[in-house]
């Protein structure tokens, strides 16, 4: 069904595609040339009631209808359908018949016009030589129109797959920059839950730290946050890790540098740490170290990771995927591993707000 859906619109596309956007205007023009042309050959005003009767419907009519047809269904239903050998069967038919169908209906009709749109010409081979070289140089001026439709065509089509895939990207890296580790939610809430139920202190602190968290995201989901604010939630969020593991000592934060008024896409330190917390399950042997080093141009982070958590390889792939999104490639992400331990180089740029 939906492969008889997208047929049926790019055959309706393709059907329509030399007079959408305002390109008939363009037939339209091209036609009243042809008409004061042929009055003008006629000695007779363009304007007058008997040159549109006889020079439009009676001498081009006919070329105008099998133009038409020559742009909405042999050109859609044949040629881009890839029926060549009947496009072209017809194309050829109706080229080399048009000129003997006009010369036909002007023999026989002409006695009944006024003389000065009759042709005078006979059912001769010579005439019908003259009437088929000017139909054809007609059809090769129009069809080179008709090319000129199509690259105009062309050229909004890929401008607009660009801007599609543009957005996309954007609506993905987007998604990729907001989103919050579903891992990292269930333990924490699970975490502040134990808290309540051990009647710890830390809940109210746990909390609070967590709530601040979630109105960060809420509240500063611009492109860009300043570097000071993302290092305070990047606090805030070991604080709060450290007030619901059973030993807080298992995750430290160091950062070396001046932000000033450096800034990163927003979220960026938070959903790394949120990604390396999702990998805490518990474990006796878990730790976490995370050094930030903040240049002129690039901040520069390094992590130690030891956890037996057999999905912190999976998070690790998919956070390096997230930040090549999110840094358009332009950030570089290493791992080293030796049993349990990673040693986790990332550097990313930064600028100026």
């Amino acid at each position: 069904m939906m492969q008889d859906y997208i047929k049926q619109e790019l055959e309706d596309k393709n059907r329509f595609v030399y007079f959408k956007s305002g390109r008939w205007a363009i037939h339209v023009l091209v036609w009243i040339i042809i008409y004061c042309v042929a009055t003008i050959e006629k000695s007779q005003s363009p304007l007058s009631p008997g040159a549109l009767f006889y020079v439009l419907f009676y001498e081009l009519g006919l070329y105008i209808i099998v133009y038409y047809c020559y742009c909405r269904c042999l050109v859609p239903d044949y040629f881009k359908q890839g029926k060549y050998f009947r496009f072209w069967l017809l194309l050829i038919g109706t080229l080399l018949l048009l000129p003997a169908v006009d010369l036909v209906i002007h023999h026989f009709l002409d006695p009944f016009i006024p003389q000065v749109y009759r042709e005078d010409d006979g059912l001769d081979w010579a005439t019908y030589g003259d009437l088929l070289t000017n139909t054809l140089i007609t059809f090769l001026i129009l069809s080179f129109i008709l090319y000129l439709m199509e690259v105009a065509e062309g050229v909004g089509t890929y401008r607009s797959v660009d801007t599609e895939i543009y957005q996309r990207l954007a609506a993905e890296k987007e998604l990729l920059r907001t989103r919050m580790q579903p891992d990292f939610v269930m333990r924490s809430l699970d975490g502040i839950a134990l808290l309540a139920e051990q009647q710890n202190p830390a809940a109210p602190d746990a909390l609070v730290s967590f709530s601040d968290i979630l109105r960060y995201r809420l509240y500063f989901s611009q492109n860009s946050n300043y570097l000071t604010e993302e290092l305070e939630q990047l606090q805030q969020l070991f604080h709060f890790q450290k007030s619901t593991m059973v030993d807080g000592d298992r995750c430290e934060l160091a950062v070396v540098g001046d932000p000033g008024s450096k800034a990163i896409p927003a979220f960026t330190l938070i959903n790394i740490g949120e990604a390396l917390f999702s990998t805490y399950d518990g474990d006796e042997e878990w730790s976490l170290v995370f050094y930030l080093l903040i240049s002129e141009i690039q901040l520069e982070i390094t992590i130690e990771l030891q956890t037996s958590n057999n999905t912190a390889t999976e998070v690790l792939t998919n956070l390096r995927e997230s930040l090549s999104t999110i840094f358009n490639m332009d950030c570089t992400f290493t791992i080293e591993q030796e049993e349990n331990n990673r040693r986790i180089n990332i550097c990313t740029p930064i600028t100026l707000l």
